[in-house]
């Protein structure tokens, strides 16, 4: 487990017999500020059920400024905090961090840099080079999707 709480990020270890994912991990983790207007999508669990939404970068930096965050015009709902921000590569380029309460579509999310320092932290029994590689470059968008939501899970926490 790796844990960031300025950027409210953690890596989770499931140790669990029956949980594993089938097949590699298909995306890569990028570390790079994606630039204004570039397409962009997410895949969170709002509801019960995984839902997609799609905009774009609206600016290099999040709310007040905030270099370590980047701006979206991107809807979102409570419970999508903590799903990927994907490039049109099928690259992880940022996770949402949150919305801006007055308006309908501004989201923001962390810049993928605490993401890679985390990945960095984590024991050895970890394959990091897991997150280098990108299986879907030549992929659309359906099939990176496809290739992708077996690997998005909700994460539940309660409190005791």
């Amino acid at each position: 487990m790796a844990v960031d709480k300025t950027n409210d990020l953690a890596i989770l270890k499931i140790n669990e017999n029956d949980f594993y994912f089938s097949d590699k991990v298909p995306y890569s983790v990028k570390k790079y500020t994606p630039s204004i207007t570039q397409r962009i999508y997410s895949l969170g669990f709002p509801k019960t059920d995984i839902v997609y939404n799609e905009g774009y970068v609206s600016s290099t930096t999040g709310f007040e400024g905030d270099s370590g965050k980047f701006q979206l015009e991107l809807p979102s709902f409570p419970g999508v905090s903590g799903a990927p921000i994907i490039d049109e590569s099928g690259n992880i380029i940022g996770i949402i961090s949150g919305k801006q309460s007055e308006s309908e579509g501004i989201t923001y999310a962390v810049k993928s840099k605490p993401l890679l320092n985390l990945i960095n932290e984590l024991p050895n029994d970890f394959s990091k080079n897991e997150f280098a590689s990108n299986y879907l470059k030549n992929s659309t968008r359906s099939q990176q999707i496809q290739k992708i939501e077996p690997f998005i899970c909700v994460v539940k926490v309660y409190n005791k």
